[in-house]
């Protein structure tokens, strides 16, 4: 019963402090008001693993590619 009560306290826990998709989107967007580009690529790559049909992310992620001049990636 013990085992059973902390693996169900550390499941809780990991999914009420992991992010969202929506909340690495804005760190990234965060980022890109910076100029932090390569940053905000990884941000966006974060919420791309959450959640890979995520439009959003890739939009400003290739935006952030074409601001670096990686035009293939882009």
């Amino acid at each position: 019963m013990k085992r059973l009560l902390t693996t169900f306290a550390i499941i809780c826990s990991l999914t009420t402090f992991g992010q969202t998709p929506q909340e690495y989107i804005e760190s990234g967007l965060l980022k890109t008001d910076k100029q932090d580009f390569k940053g905000a690529i990884k941000e966006f790559d974060k919420a791309l693993k959450s959640d890979n049909l995520n439009k959003e992310a890739y939009y400003y992620r290739g935006n952030c590619e074409l601001n670096l001049g990686d035009f293939k990636s882009a």
